[in-house]
């Protein structure tokens, strides 16, 4: 019973858990905030700040993460 708990707290695992299911997800290669925001509204099942392929600096990609730290649906996120 302690591992469904776990499961059902942790976004990561909520979304590997749904068996065959298709995923919503983003590439954010805009320094936006708010478009990460706007991700968490829209339902997105996790979020890839791409910085490899877009402009964003360490300072954009910080408030780009406390944005997505903000959102009370919580799901899974990485910057890379």
């Amino acid at each position: 019973m302690r591992d469904r708990d776990e499961r059902d707290r942790h976004p990561v695992a909520r979304v590997a858990a749904r068996p065959r299911a298709l995923l919503l997800r983003m590439f954010v290669s805009i320094p936006s905030p708010s478009l990460v925001e706007m991700c968490g509204h829209a339902g997105v099942d996790f979020v890839i700040v791409d910085n490899e392929h877009g402009p964003a600096g360490i300072e954009s990609t910080e408030h780009m993460l406390r944005a997505h730290a903000r959102q009370q649906r919580r799901f899974p996120s990485c910057a890379r």
